[in-house]
């Protein structure tokens, strides 16, 4: 895909956010690893702005979550649209999951790591970190540091069909997302944990429920949020810390900026410096604290030179896994001809044939032949009938054809895609180009959404 082409087809405000939060996090973790942890009698960490830097961080986990949540419920608004939903999570994000941890498992073993082959590392390799952490079972192997929010996204993207099928009226996802609010509160206060687990995981459902019910009105709920906010921040700086209250306003915050990036184009960074990273978040989020050297005496300067260093290894991880992807989806699987077909008019024999030539059909035969396959096959014309409304709709036209569905050659070969299918029926099945929009139907109960429904913006932090 190329640089304009990624541009039209993705949230710029959204992915500079994320990277933006992201970098927040990732900050945060590393000065509280370095010197700052190690000078005997150090207050930094006590002291502005590091005392309150955990409430942007929370924030944007918040935003991570609700944007998930938000573009997955675009990209299969209804149970007749999950085709291809399971392989398209997977190789997005367990292909280059594995890819950075088989790196990280060579680092550890040139470094003599322990624990690299133990049941706790294949517990983190499948990504399942998280249970690590919530059931207190400990964790011996080096993998897994900081990785329960990709535990998270998986049990969410596990739940996701089940939301999806269930979750079809208004009411009910009222009841979802308020039920989950309620669900949130009482678990923080009988089984709190040292990160942002429970608001964390409202995220999702705030992020489904806006993508299905809450398009009509996003700025309303966006200000409710917002007037809520500010007045849970009133309450807790006059109360005292309740961690309740505190988290409460972390995720209306998290939501209002959900909103506000979802209707409101901001240039909040370069479109070249957003081209440049690419999807740079998983990468620096799996090794970020991994990679860790003292660069400088003061401890500001060294985490943000670590941090430096750790976004140039993940984009370098990143560049090598795509070279990597892209050889072996170049390569693909070899051709094989259908049983008992030989090259067309050769007389050249096929598998199952016995290994006999089978006679070239004559002039005529192979006229009649001719007439009767093409009988069969959709013409460019015909094909061409249901094009417009669906290219109108979607904006795009697949790579490699033209408005009336031939190819750039002018020929449409049998009258298929390359994918076998007709342009059509593939257009119609409600994907689009690379499969990041939707057709614009609506499930039942669905309303319709004045959303940006061209954007892209699902990941991980």
């Amino acid at each position: 895909m190329t640089d304009a082409t990624r541009r039209g087809t993705r949230n710029d405000t959204v992915q500079a956010l994320k990277l933006l939060f992201l970098l927040v996090i990732c900050y945060g973790h590393l000065f509280a690893e370095g010197p700052a942890a190690t000078l005997p009698g150090s207050t930094l960490m006590d002291g502005l702005p590091m005392r309150l830097w955990w409430v942007p961080g929370d924030v944007g986990l918040f935003f991570f979550t609700a944007t998930s949540g938000y573009f997955t419920a675009l990209r299969y608004p209804g149970a007749a649209m999950m085709q291809g939903y399971w392989r398209r999570k997977v190789s997005r994000l367990c292909g280059l999951f594995l890819f950075l941890n088989a790196v990280l498992g060579c680092v550890f073993l040139a470094t003599g790591r322990e624990g690299v082959f133990t049941w706790d590392a294949l517990v983190n390799l499948l990504g399942l970190n998280g249970f690590l952490n919530w059931f207190h079972l400990g964790n011996d192997s080096p993998f897994g540091a900081g990785q329960w929010f990709f535990t998270l996204l998986l049990l969410f993207y596990l739940v996701y069909p089940v939301m999806n099928r269930a979750v079809t009226t208004p009411a009910r996802g009222r009841l979802l997302l308020w039920g989950c609010v309620a669900l949130a509160a009482v678990m923080q206060v009988r089984l709190p944990y040292g990160h942002s687990l429970w608001s964390t995981s409202v995220g999702f459902v705030a992020g489904f429920w806006l993508a299905r019910f809450g398009g009509s009105h996003p700025a309303r709920s966006g200000w409710f949020a917002l007037c809520a906010c500010l007045a849970g921040a009133v309450a807790y700086r006059f109360i005292g810390h309740l961690p309740v209250l505190a988290y409460s306003v972390i995720g209306l915050a998290g939501y209002v900026c959900t909103v506000l990036a979802l209707t409101v184009r901001l240039p909040l960074l370069p479109a070249r410096v957003l081209d440049a990273v690419g999807d740079l978040m998983l990468p620096l989020y799996i090794i970020h604290t991994y990679f860790r050297l003292p660069l400088a005496q003061d401890p500001y300067l060294d985490a943000l030179l670590v941090l430096t260093m750790n976004a140039g290894i993940a984009w370098v991880l990143l560049k090598a896994y795509a070279l990597l992807a892209g050889r072996r989806r170049h390569a693909g699987p070899p051709t094989v001809a259908p049983r008992g077909a030989g090259m067309a008019g050769s007389g050249v024999p096929g598998p199952g044939t016995g290994g006999r030539a089978k006679p070239v059909a004559s002039p005529a035969l192979a006229a009649k032949a001719h007439h009767a396959a093409n009988a069969e096959t959709p013409s460019p014309q015909a094909l061409a009938t249901h094009e417009p409304a669906v290219q109108a709709a979607s904006g795009l036209t697949p790579a490699g054809q033209t408005a009336s569905g031939q190819t750039a050659s002018g020929q449409t070969p049998s009258g298929q895609t390359p994918s076998g299918q007709t342009l059509s029926a593939q257009a119609l099945s409600g994907q689009t180009y690379s499969g990041q929009t939707h057709s614009g139907r609506s499930s039942p109960g669905r309303q319709s959404s004045p959303l940006p429904a061209r954007t892209k913006g699902e990941g991980t932090p």
